[in-house]
């Protein structure tokens, strides 16, 4: 999932005001969704032994969420790769676990577009900045959707065949 964070203003001197509105408001936001499903795929909790152990087989797993990993552009290394050249754009990535078209990526974009809707709700939002919610697993949710869609208007057609 990719949240591009995006201005239709010129003006570089809000990128330092939007890199801390990523940092301070949707990056907590994105983790709060991502503990709320179980935590990030690959983080083991804190009850969780580190190695096997007999008496956990008995105990089911608990359930994580598919969220691997959360990418900013304030993060160290790599994040400046998401900011664009004249510093209107920036990307915020979510990565996924799973295929795009799968249905169990459904319920993390819809509480990522819940969130994003609340904070515009909210007015938390910084004036003249925007969001816009996209990536491979909402094109692959949207295209499935789509494709329901035509096959249900499909069966429910009259037949105007001549017989």
């Amino acid at each position: 999932v990719v949240l591009v964070v995006h201005r239709t203003t010129p003006d570089k001197g809000h990128l330092t005001h939007d890199l801390k509105f990523i940092e301070d408001v949707l990056e907590p936001g994105l983790r709060q969704i991502v503990a709320t499903e179980g935590g990030f795929a690959y983080q083991a909790s804190e009850d969780e032994p580190l190695f096997g152990d007999e008496g956990a087989k008995d105990q089911k797993a608990p359930q994580r969420s598919i969220v691997a990993r959360i990418r900013t552009p304030n993060a160290p290394g790599t994040g400046p790769l998401l900011v664009s050249h004249d510093g209107k754009a920036m990307l915020v990535l979510v990565e996924l676990t799973t295929e795009f078209l799968a249905r169990t990526n459904w319920p993390t974009i819809s509480h990522i577009e819940g969130l994003v809707r609340d904070l515009r709700q909210q007015e938390k939002i910084p004036p003249g900045l925007k969001i816009a919610v996209t990536g491979s697993a909402v094109i692959g949710r949207d295209h499935v959707r789509a494709e329901e869609a035509r096959l249900h208007r499909g069966a429910r057609a009259p037949d105007t065949r001549a017989a």
